[in-house]
């Protein structure tokens, strides 16, 4: 059983790319209270920070993906700081990213492409 919709796995599976993921703003599309305008723009705020390590952890720079990698740990208050500002839980969040990855790089990717880049640093 996976945490992602299976629309949005197939989405990824088929026509995804980095910039489409970095526009999409995954993280901020989860539910936001409309009604609270100035908390809205805040969380938009702190989700894009997770939506913007998301997209750095597939960078082609090496040094880049280590840093998100260590950054993005339950060990680590920096990561549960911010998943805290974005009202999200960070085990849901961790559980995401790596549910993310595996639709991206794993057996059954169809853009190998992910993780495959010549790194770059």
């Amino acid at each position: 059983m996976t945490l992602l919709d299976p629309k949005l796995i197939n989405e990824l599976q088929q026509d995804m790319n980095l910039d489409r993921l970095a526009k999409t703003g995954l993280f901020q599309k989860l539910a936001i209270d409309p009604d609270d305008e100035p908390i809205k723009n805040e969380l938009k705020l702190h989700r894009a920070v997770l939506d913007r390590a998301l997209v750095d952890s597939f960078s082609e720079f090496k040094t880049v993906r280590r840093e998100i990698k260590n950054w993005l740990s339950l060990a680590n208050p920096d990561f549960i700081d911010a998943c805290d500002r974005a009202q999200l839980h960070p085990k849901a969040v961790f559980q995401i990213f790596s549910a993310i990855r595996e639709v991206l790089t794993g057996d059954l990717a169809k853009f190998r492409k992910f993780g495959k880049k010549k790194d770059k640093g």
